[in-house]
């Protein structure tokens, strides 16, 4: 068997468990949370779920669109320089 057979067949099963398995215990999950706990639930799970797919999109976004240089130079150079007064604040407000 090749490795490339062999990662067909790998990447089938976790699709096929990911369809028959997975997504149907957190279809379930979901139900049960809001019958027992009540709506106000349905909208946290909901934000999260929002949040987790903007992050995915943002990731797939970020290694599809962008070049490699590009990709070096945002992940050495991107990152927000904050001044003492900023660090303070951060500090006060935990």
């Amino acid at each position: 068997m090749s490795i490339v057979s062999a990662a067909g067949l790998f990447i089938a099963f976790v699709s096929i468990l990911r369809q028959f398995v997975i997504l149907p215990i957190v279809i379930w999950a979901y139900s049960e949370v809001i019958f027992v706990w009540g709506t106000q639930w349905q909208n946290m799970i909901l934000n999260t779920i929002a949040v987790l797919f903007l992050y995915v999109l943002n990731k797939v976004c970020f290694n599809v669109l962008l070049v490699e240089q590009t990709r070096v130079e945002v992940r050495e150079f991107g990152l927000a320089q904050l001044t003492n007064a900023d660090k303070r604040s951060i500090n006060l407000s935990k």
